[in-house]
C-alpha cells in the first residue's frame, strides 16, 4: 500500500521518505509535499489518521488507487450527495498532489454540471474555497460557473429559481471579500467580455492542471477563457 500511494504521490512519497519513487523529487509538487507533511502525527499503533476527511469520498480514492481509473459513482447523474462526494475527492486529491485524479475529477463534475444543466452553489464554491489555496483550477472553474449563472441563469426549467443575477446566498458568501469576491468579481468581466461562453463546454484538457503528468493527448486547442489564446498546460 505505501508503494503504490507513494508512486502516485509526492505527498505520501514524502511522508515515506520514498524519493526513489515514480515521482519526479525535484518537481515543484514534490519539494511542497516534503513541507506538507512535516505536521503529520501518526497514532500509537503507527497508523497515519486524519481528521474530518469525508469518508465516502476516501472510499472512491481507495478504488481509484489500483487502476488510476475513476468511474462515474453510481448516483451522480441526479445525485446532490454524490456529486458532493466527488468534490470531496477532489480535495482529497489535491491535498495528496495526485494531478491525474485531480484531473479525472475535474471532468466527472464538470460532465455532471453539463448534463444536468447545473452550475456551482454557494455551498460548493465555499467548500473548494476553504479546502484548497492560491491559484486553482477547480476554484477558477467553479466560480466561474457561479458567475455564468448570475449573467445567463439556466435554460432548465426546473431549475427556475436560478434567475439571472446575484443571489442572496451568493452575495452573503462574498460579502466578506478576498480571493473568493476577487475571483467572482474577474469571472463576472471575463464572461461579459468574451461572448458569455459556458465554463462547462470545451475542451477537458483546459480545465487540467500538468505539472507533473503528462498533457492529454490530442493537446487541448486554445479556449476562450484563456486571454491570452494560448492553452494552459
Amino acid at each position: 500500500m505505501k508503494l503504490s500511494l507513494s508512486q502516485h504521490s509526492p505527498w505520501f512519497a514524502a511522508l515515506y521518505g520514498r524519493r526513489d519513487s515514480a515521482i519526479d523529487s525535484d518537481s515543484k509538487s514534490a519539494r511542497a509535499a516534503t513541507d506538507a507533511t512535516k505536521d503529520v502525527e501518526f497514532s500509537e499503533t503507527n497508523a497515519l489518521v486524519f481528521k474530518d476527511m469525508d469518508v465516502f469520498a476516501f472510499s472512491l480514492f481507495d478504488k481509484w488507487l489500483p487502476t488510476g481509473q475513476l468511474d462515474m459513482p453510481e448516483g451522480i447523474s441526479d445525485g446532490f450527495h454524490a456529486a458532493t462526494h466527488v468534490l470531496n475527492l477532489y480535495l482529497i486529491a489535491s491535498k495528496f498532489m495526485i494531478e491525474p485524479l485531480c484531473n479525472q475529477v475535474m471532468d466527472v463534475l464538470r460532465r455532471w454540471f453539463r448534463e444536468n444543466d447545473t452550475t456551482a452553489s454557494p455551498f460548493r464554491v465555499r467548500t473548494i474555497y476553504d479546502g484548497t489555496t492560491g491559484d486553482n483550477k477547480m476554484r477558477k472553474f467553479l466560480i466561474m460557473t457561479a458567475a455564468y449563472r448570475a449573467l445567463c441563469g439556466s435554460k432548465n426549467p426546473n431549475n427556475s429559481q436560478w434567475a439571472n443575477g446575484v443571489s442572496e446566498s451568493m452575495k452573503k458568501l462574498l460579502m466578506p471579500g478576498g480571493d473568493l469576491a476577487v475571483d467572482y468579481a474577474e469571472a463576472l468581466v471575463f464572461l461579459a467580455t468574451h461572448d458569455l461562453e459556458d465554463p462547462r463546454q470545451g475542451e477537458d484538457c483546459f480545465w487540467h492542471t500538468h505539472e507533473d503528468s503528462p498533457l492529454c493527448t490530442p493537446a487541448a486547442s486554445p479556449e476562450p477563457w484563456d486571454p491570452t489564446g494560448v492553452a494552459l498546460e
